[in-house]
């Protein structure tokens, strides 16, 4: 038997019964798509972490997959793995990555992020041969076990390598690689290697290693390839190069080979690669062949079905891993994922490659033996029989298969008219009559034996197959609408014919002729599909999901999204007693009306697409057929009901945490593996987002929500997998993700994290109590500051008074002397003068003292004027010249009480101290405004002191200093050769 027959015949056997027992498990096919930069090149080894993100590398690096970006590490990459050339990679119970590369062995510690190098050569002359990694392999302690090229077995023990043992010098075949290929443990301290094409058993006791068995089979003579399977039985199975696959049992030491169909064939298979799988069966895959699985324990052999395979076709896969229930193809152009699911849906046709156009299946006859015939836009109208072999039958494209005989279909085609099908025959001829007006046919329904009612592009007809009479609905005023409108299905029921167009829906009574449209009073909605159940006529639409409608043309119910239907869009109907298979746009619906409970599928649940087709069902028996944008599905209603959706559960976690501030961006891509994850948002940080996915294919499939504590709403993101926030206020949070089926309204909670997000330090509660601190200290300082000023006031106050006592008072007591002297000598001129003088330095005291308080003055400008008058009094008194010269800006400038009052009276000391040694009639005054104010007062000195007037004491230098110094200004007095020069400097 031919191995193609042989795997159709076990397609027959095992998984495609006709018409009834179907197996519970099958696989579902997918292509990852990754970005374009790795999906074109050759992959090697992808493998899964315990958290579903997918690690493989290339010739470019190592990469890791998480359903939303692609990481890559390379020579520059942080961390770096120091060597992109890599040929083995392992995932250990920690999720550390171990690299096997030209270098030596490269750990990628997730935890940490970083990498660590472990070179067997250290210190060896041939270093560069002795580091090239042949095999590595995670033991079930965790211990790592590898093989160089020198033919050496280490583990890795703390941070050094421990040589295990050397199989340099063991005896070889002369076919057999010289190398080290295989390393396993299959049970505790039973290590198995593969050395030279046979197998070597070594027993671990503590940290010594001892050769146990070698297992040199003869018969064999080397040829054991690393296509090795240690299956928890206690025995392998295993690919010879040059004789097939076996089973052996080391246990008896026997050698059985393998069922003929599953042996290589040079010609059409070449190598097979062997798996084990979670269920204890081994995988057998030949490249665009076959994949079998073969049971140890029952010696059982399943092979999958052509769909399968189809997928891998022109793809030449590298490498076989397994996750869970997964099974991770590594080929030519990617990664494909196969996962044996438990589903009621069976898939046919169905493609999941990007490079081949998939089966858009519009219409679905199963005949009685078995076969189906199906119309596709890919192939026209062909025939499917149970060995998933097909045959041609026309190009023409068939809207709807209506069966009429036991052998004879007709046919609605568009652009062919309505043609007779003889499954006998297997030929196509027109049907009677003209039939130009049907040529594109959308909808067939039997009236009797003869008439047919046919819906077009351009209305309903109703055809005689034996005449080819053809007749239309033309009574009522909507005739014209419905013969402008395009029909999508007709239904019989009772003395009832309704029509689904694109412009609304129609009833026509053949007993009265009239036609008329149903619900007038809503829009002209797009009617697809009808059905009768249990009394009510249930529509299909074109976005308004479902409607029930009674005998009255009345809507008694609505089904759509919001009350759990699969999507608005209702292409398709079918009805099993009184439950409603509804196939839409995002999936289906089945609806009991007997538990008005409605549940939804899509391709979370293995269905081939989530859009069905117009139309495209067919119900044989108890088997529906329903064809969709990617092939057909097919199932009975008790699988249907034995299914739990729950039983999938899409394995997703946080991947990366991204953070913003000034500086850029930063991501910490270490999440999945921390051992309690926590986010942590620093004040600097003015946004962060949060991703989370997995490799998983349903991932993608889900609708997700997100909120940041229990009291606070959801909010939906949909199918994105990220979460993007700003401007949160402080505190801590919990970030939860839940994820929503679709056609299901109820979510489920899947991940949470705590979340951290740090006030800035002036929100803190010890900012503030500083700042309340503070703003007491501040008070109180104002308080004390205020209270010095008062201070200060009464201060000025009371030398004020003072100094009108000590000034004015001294002044009019001399005058009340004078004038009392004056009394007994009423001639004496002399003494009126002194009462005048008096009287008239009084008068300039209190100027003074009224000017240097009063507010009004408080300038520069009012200073200088003062100083004016001083001077112009003092060259009138003293009879001597002077002269003065202002520069600087003083016009506007401001001057305290303080400055005004003893800046003047300095002033005025230094004018009479330069009068009393003038020894010309000259003295000069420069009075400078600018960061400082300054003054020179000079004039030449001489002995000749006979015109000054005898105004000041000898203290007057000394008041000058203490002036000076409240103005906290500096004073210099100079007197060079017969210069006599006072300085004040005042800083403003």
């Amino acid at each position: 038997m031919r191995p193609m027959s042989i795997i159709r015949f076990l397609l027959c056997l095992f998984i495609m019964p006709p018409a009834a027992g179907y197996a519970a498990d099958g696989f579902t096919f997918r292509f990852i798509r990754l970005p374009g930069h790795v999906q074109n090149t050759i992959i090697h080894e992808a493998t899964a972490d315990s958290h579903g993100l997918l690690w493989f590398y290339n010739t470019t690096g190592l990469h890791r997959y998480d359903g939303n970006q692609v990481l890559t590490f390379d020579l520059v990459s942080k961390p770096s793995i120091h060597h992109n050339s890599i040929n083995r990679l392992v995932i250990d119970r920690q999720d550390n990555i171990w690299l096997g590369t030209r270098i030596g062995l490269v750990k990628f510690d997730t935890r940490k992020w970083a990498t660590t190098v472990y070179s067997p050569a250290a210190g060896e002359k041939n270093r560069y041969a002795n580091t090239v990694i042949k095999a590595i392999s995670a033991g079930s302690d965790s211990s790592i076990y590898l093989a160089t090229e020198d033919s050496r077995l280490y583990r890795v023990s703390g941070k050094r390598l421990q040589v295990v043992m050397d199989f340099k010098n063991a005896a070889v075949w002369p076919r057999g690689d010289k190398n080290i290929t295989l390393i396993a443990e299959p049970l505790k301290d039973q290590i198995w290697v593969l050395h030279n094409g046979r197998l070597h058993k070594i027993r671990r006791n503590g940290n010594g290693y001892t050769k146990e068995s070698s297992y040199p089979m003869p018969e064999i003579a080397g040829d054991i390839t690393p296509q090795t399977i240690f299956h928890p039985s206690g025995k392998i199975v295993f690919y010879a190069a040059q004789s097939g696959i076996y089973l052996f049992d080391p246990a008896t030491g026997r050698t059985t080979l393998l069922p003929a169909a599953v042996q290589p064939d040079n010609e059409k298979k070449g190598r097979p690669k062997l798996l084990l799988l979670p269920s204890g069966q081994i995988a057998i895959f030949y490249n665009e062949q076959a994949l079998f699985l073969y049971d140890i324990n029952t010696c059982r052999l399943t092979a999958s079905d052509d769909n399968l395979i189809e997928n891998f076709r022109h793809n030449h896969v590298t490498f076989m891993s397994n996750q869970g229930q997964k099974i991770f193809f590594s080929y030519d152009k990617g990664i494909a994922e196969v996962t044996l699911q438990h589903s009621p849906f069976r898939n046919l046709l169905q493609t999941a490659s990007h490079e081949t156009a998939s089966h858009s299946v519009r219409s679905i006859y199963a005949a009685a033996g078995g076969s189906l015939y199906i119309s596709s836009y890919k192939e026209g109208f062909f025939r499917l029989d149970p060995d998933g072999k097909k045959t041609p039958i026309s190009n023409a494209f068939v809207y709807r298969i209506l069966p009429w005989k036991k052998d004879s279909l007709l046919l609605a085609t568009e652009g062919s008219g309505l043609q007779w099908f003889h499954t006998g025959t297997q030929r196509m001829q027109p049907a009677a009559g003209d039939t130009s007006v049907l040529h594109y046919a959308t909808a067939l329904v039997r009236e009797n034996d003869s008439l047919v009612w046919a819906g077009t592009y351009k209305g309903a007809f109703l055809y005689h197959s034996r005449t080819g009479v053809i007749t239309t609905p033309d009574i009522g005023p909507v005739a014209q609408q419905l013969r402008d409108s395009k029909v999508n299905d007709i239904l019989i029921a009772g003395n009832r014919r309704y029509f689904a167009t694109v412009s609304g829906l129609y009833v026509y009574t053949p007993a009265t002729g009239f036609l008329q449209r149903l619900l007038p009073e809503t829009p002209a909605d797009v009617f697809n599909c009808l059905q009768l159940v249990n009394g009510l006529l249930w529509a299909g639409t074109n976005g308004r999901g479902l409607y029930c409608i009674d005998s009255a043309g009345q809507i008694v119910r609505e089904y759509n999204t919001r009350n759990g239907l699969a999507g608005n869009n209702v292409y398709t109907l079918a009805a099993q007693g009184q439950t409603i298979i509804a196939g839409t746009d995002q999936g289906m619906s089945v609806i009991s009306e007997q538990r008005r409970e409605i549940r939804s599928y899509s391709r979370i649940d293995n269905l081939p697409a989530d859009e069905f087709n117009h139309a495209a069902i067919f119900v044989y028996a108890d088997r529906l057929y329903m064809g969709t944008l990617n092939g057909i599905t097919t199932f009975t209603m008790p699988e249907l009901e034995q299914y739990r959706q729950s039983a999938i559960q899409p394995q997703v976690c946080f991947t990366s945490f991204a953070t913003g501030n000034r500086d850029g961006l930063k991501y910490d891509y270490r999440l999945p593996y921390r051992s309690t994850p926590s986010l942590t948002v620093t004040p600097d940080i003015n946004f962060f987002s949060l991703s989370f996915g997995s490799a998983d294919q349903y991932a993608a499939l889900l609708n997700y929500y997100y909120r940041l504590s229990a009291s606070t709403p959801w909010q939906e993101i949909g199918q994105k997998h990220e979460i993007s926030i700003a401007g949160i206020s402080p505190g801590n949070y919990t970030v939860e993700v839940a994820m929503r089926r679709p056609g299901e309204n109820n979510i489920q909670p899947v991940l949470q994290i705590p979340l951290t997000v740090q006030p800035a330090f002036y929100v803190t509660w010890w900012f503030r109590l500083a700042v309340l601190a503070a703003t007491g200290g501040l008070i109180w300082l104002f308080f004390r500051y205020r209270m010095a000023q008062l201070l200060k006031e009464q201060q000025l106050r009371t030398q004020i008074a003072g100094d009108l006592h000590d000034e004015i008072g001294s002044t009019l007591t001399r005058i009340y002397y004078q004038a009392d002297m004056l009394s007994m000598k009423p001639d004496d001129r002399h003494a009126i003068q002194k009462i005048a003088d008096s009287s008239k330095e009084a008068l300039g005291v209190m100027s003074d003292m009224v000017w240097s308080i009063d507010s009004r003055f408080d300038t520069a400008a009012d200073l200088v004027s003062r100083i004016k008058d001083f001077l112009r009094k003092t060259e009138e008194e003293l009879d001597i010249d002077c002269s003065i010269k202002i520069t600087g800006n003083h016009h506007a400038r401001p001057l305290s009480q303080m400055i005004r009052q003893n800046f003047l009276q300095v002033f005025k000391e230094a004018v009479n101290n330069a009068a009393r040694h003038a020894g010309s009639p000259a003295m000069t005054v420069n009075i400078h405004f600018a960061g400082d104010m300054t003054l020179e007062v000079s004039n030449p000195a001489a002995g000749n002191t006979d015109r000054i007037r005898q105004y000041q004491g000898g203290q007057g230098i000394y008041y000058m200093q203490l002036r000076t110094a409240r103005m906290k200004g500096r004073l210099d007095i100079v007197q060079e050769e017969d210069t006599f020069t006072l300085r004040l400097t005042v800083p403003l």
